[in-house]
């Protein structure tokens, strides 16, 4: 059975990001003694920047699985580059973890990274990795688009994760390997089913690449405080060489929303990291935004996520306090 792509939850039904990573214990065994086991959750991509930025032959050979909770973008793993939106359950084999390289938008969730040794100690059959079809080889890389249901099943699996993670390790370990052997079985079921998205090759594929690749580039000053101008679709259209219509037709094809809706969706994610971390005036985030007056980005701000700018700050104060 196939199942579509779903519209993604406002930014203000998302939860927030207060989980710490925790980790039994991260560091690779002398040369000839037993592999480590290693498992580490955690709710933000930036993690794999300090795995990445160790030496190869300091590095634990590390699986990755991780559910997209905010936003959407572009994941390059190896030659191949995958789109991943909320909804998605993501899976990466040490080789393809070595070279990901995280968009700047679809990077929030929930990440479990383990090795073999830790998922297989107290079991007699140490093929369990090797025959689950996402980890096929160690330069595997899938990502499952999930209907509803299931997506909340996995979210509900990691946030028990997270619950037992708080535990003493040793407590913690055969907890987080029995609901960490769950998610894996119950996901290969799922990808028996159809639901890999694989990597991008048709020429729609690649145009909403091309679509959401400019949408992070105009956004991108913003991150450093400086002033953008997000551009109308037909502008969009322009500069990728093809029609407003083709162009909303690909996206729309790909991705299950309009060229408009992802772009104001990215723009309201923008304004939601300005509002957490910029302590400049609401009118000036308006103007540093591109909107002509702070009304008319409150009235904005309030259709995409149900809050006004003002109540989306105190709410983010609260949750940091």
């Amino acid at each position: 059975m196939m199942y579509s792509a779903l519209e993604a939850p406002r930014v203000a039904s998302l939860p927030p990001l207060r989980f710490a990573p925790h980790t039994l214990p991260a560091v690779e065994p002398p040369h000839g003694q037993p592999a480590a086991e290693v498992v580490e959750l955690h709710r933000h991509a930036d993690f794999l920047l300090r795995w990445q930025a160790l030496p190869s032959t300091r590095r634990p050979p590390l699986y990755l699985v991780f559910m997209v909770t905010e936003g959407e973008g572009l994941h390059r793993i190896g030659g191949e580059t995958f789109y991943v939106r909320d909804q998605a359950l993501c899976f990466l084999g040490p080789a393809a973890l070595a070279t990901w390289q995280p968009g700047p938008a679809a990077r929030q969730g929930y990440f479990c990274a383990f090795t073999e040794a830790f998922l297989l100690a107290d079991r007699e059959d140490k093929t369990l990795l090797r025959s689950l079809p996402f980890f096929a080889g160690p330069s595997a890389a899938t990502a499952l688009t999930l209907p509803a249901e299931a997506g909340r099943y996995f979210l509900e699996l990691f946030e028990h994760m997270a619950d037992d993670a708080q535990a003493e390790p040793a407590e913690a370990a055969p907890l987080l390997r029995a609901q960490l052997s769950l998610l894996l079985l119950r996901a290969a079921f799922f990808y028996r089913e159809g639901l890999p998205a694989g990597p991008l090759h048709s020429a729609g594929q690649r145009l909403t690449a091309a679509f959401l690749a400019l949408l992070e580039e105009d956004l991108a000053p913003a991150r450093a405080g400086e002033p953008v101008r997000q551009g109308s679709i037909r502008a969009y259209a322009r500069r990728l060489g093809v029609s407003q219509n083709h162009l909303n037709d690909a996206v729309r094809r790909h991705t299950g929303r309009s060229a408009g809706t992802l772009a104001h969706d990215a723009l309201a994610r923008a304004a939601a990291e300005l509002l957490a971390r910029d302590g400049r005036p609401v009118h000036a985030l308006a103007r540093l935004l591109g909107f002509a007056s702070a009304t008319y980005f409150a009235r904005f701000f309030r259709l995409r996520t149900g809050y006004s700018p003002s109540q989306q700050r105190r709410h983010l104060n609260r949750e940091t306090a």
